[in-house]
């Protein structure tokens, strides 16, 4: 199943113009400004998010959003 995520503010450490996601398989397929035009096959489900933050990928429930937890920012 395929599920597209409308109007989203997506949360990484460098700004993303992105504002939709395509997300299935249990993976992030696509992250855009302009959605596709995707076939109605597909039977793609879609959930608009009122411009909610999402962090795509974010798998580990501790996890040190700003910052990284060490001196080096980010990537520490």
């Amino acid at each position: 199943m395929l599920t597209l995520l409308r109007n989203v503010e997506i949360y990484a450490p460098e700004p993303r113009e992105a504002r939709h996601i395509l997300v299935g398989g249990g993976k992030v397929l696509w992250m855009g400004r302009d959605i596709p035009s995707l076939p109605t096959s597909l039977g793609v489900v879609e959930r608009d998010f009122g411009g909610r933050r999402v962090i795509p990928g974010l798998v580990d429930g501790h996890v040190h959003l700003t910052g990284g937890g060490g001196e080096s920012g980010p990537e520490s």
